[in-house]
């Protein structure tokens, strides 16, 4: 709202505060938030915040926790919106499209009631928690933003509804890789990054996908590896993004993906390599 006002989510609890004067004092904001049975969630996981310079007043938070079940609720509780610089919140969420939002923290999780957190928008049993999480408002329209965890999730409708925007799934997403376990959203303005455990990705305003820019970004480490003596060839196994292969006809920098991941793998027939 202005340059004295910020907020915070707190470890270990699942209230939000609000500081109005630079930090000095925080104020509880909890009309509408998320209140657990009891009063205190089996766990908390951390949130993020998403802020908009289309509208001052907006504000979303992903909430991660359980709160009664790890295995209901996968580390989501979830995604909450306030249209007044988080004086008060709902969770605007409408998985069946029937005009009412779902208002259920967690899970059980199905096809009307998605999970944000695990491969797979209906299952559980797996998450990576705060390692891989963040949200961020365009700032054109303060109805759309990105959410990333294991998957990239785009809304269009202020948080009604969501399309799987990468990872492990693309709904109608188009030609283009996305590589999934988002660490990091960045908007700029009409431009958009998204950066995962496989590099870098560019959005248009509209969210919408262009192309990877990851050429010149050389980093790789190798499980597995192996090279020729006749020839200069070389075979390898890379954490994470799949196994790769290079021969001298290729070019420099240029390396044939042979997919997998964690393989330490690589060998090289030295005679008739």
């Amino acid at each position: 709202v202005n340059s004295k006002t910020f907020l915070t989510s707190l470890i270990n609890i699942t209230e939000i505060l609000k500081s109005s004067d630079g930090g000095q004092t925080f104020t509880v904001k909890d009309n509408g938030w998320y209140s657990p049975i009891g009063g205190v969630a089996l766990s908390n996981g951390g949130a993020r915040i998403g802020l908009t310079d289309a509208d001052p007043n907006r504000v979303y938070v992903i909430l991660l926790g359980n709160e009664d079940d790890n295995v209901d609720d996968n580390n989501f509780i979830g995604i909450y919106r306030s249209d007044d610089a988080a004086e008060s919140w709902s969770t605007p969420y409408d998985g069946n499209n029937d005009g009412n939002p779902d208002n259920e923290p967690g899970g059980p999780y199905s096809d009307d009631h998605w999970c944000f957190t695990h491969f797979g928008v209906t299952t559980t049993g797996y998450n990576q928690g705060f390692w891989d999480l963040d949200i961020e408002v365009s700032d054109i329209d303060p109805n759309k933003f990105l959410m990333g965890s294991l998957n990239l999730f785009k809304s269009e409708d202020g948080g009604k509804s969501y399309r799987r925007w990468g990872g492990y799934g693309c709904d109608d997403c188009g030609p283009g890789y996305r590589h999934p376990d988002i660490q990091e959203i960045e908007i700029n303005g009409n431009d958009v990054w998204v950066a995962s455990d496989g590099g870098i990705d560019y959005y248009n305003s509209d969210l919408d996908f262009i192309e990877s820019r990851n050429k010149g970004l050389n980093g790789s480490a190798y499980w597995g590896y192996d090279q020729g003596w006749n020839y200069d060839v070389m075979v390898g196994g890379r954490y994470h993004n799949g196994n790769a292969a290079y021969y001298e006809t290729y070019g420099v920098g240029n390396f044939l993906s042979l997919g997998g991941g964690e393989s330490a793998t690589g060998y090289v027939n030295k005679g008739e390599n």
